[in-house]
């Protein structure tokens, strides 16, 4: 059986998808721990900030802050996901951007962290 021999050119081509691969399975790990610490920082924020400003609108004794805070609880959790997001997405832009990354990341999360740009009207 004839084995097949890679020419240097095609040798390099595959050590270098190799590098690109591992490096990015690197930068997703990094990237998961940032966006679920980003994430937590913000909804702790918001439950905190709301927690004194109930606390200060409607007193410690009104019937109604407990109800105000359930509500507000749900919605900071949502919007902090949503927050969250964005904010990480602007993060990792960053990094990408500041570090010179576009040449070590494979294409597929390069695009997926790429700021679409606006048409002109």
């Amino acid at each position: 059986m004839e084995e097949y021999e890679l020419t240097p050119e095609q040798k390099k081509e595959r050590i270098e998808a190799t590098r690109k691969k591992r490096n990015t399975n690197i930068f997703l790990f990094f990237t998961v721990i940032i966006q679920i610490v980003v994430t937590l920082a913000i909804i702790v924020g918001m439950f905190v900030v709301s927690l004194i400003l109930v606390s200060l609108i409607c007193g410690k004794d009104n019937e109604w802050a407990p109800k105000i805070m359930q509500v507000l609880m749900f919605a900071e959790f949502i919007g902090g996901l949503i927050l969250g997001f964005m904010v990480f997405s602007a993060i990792v832009r960053l990094i990408i951007r500041k570090f010179h990354l576009e040449d070590k990341l494979t294409q597929d999360v390069l695009n997926r962290y790429k700021k679409i740009e606006k048409e002109d009207k």
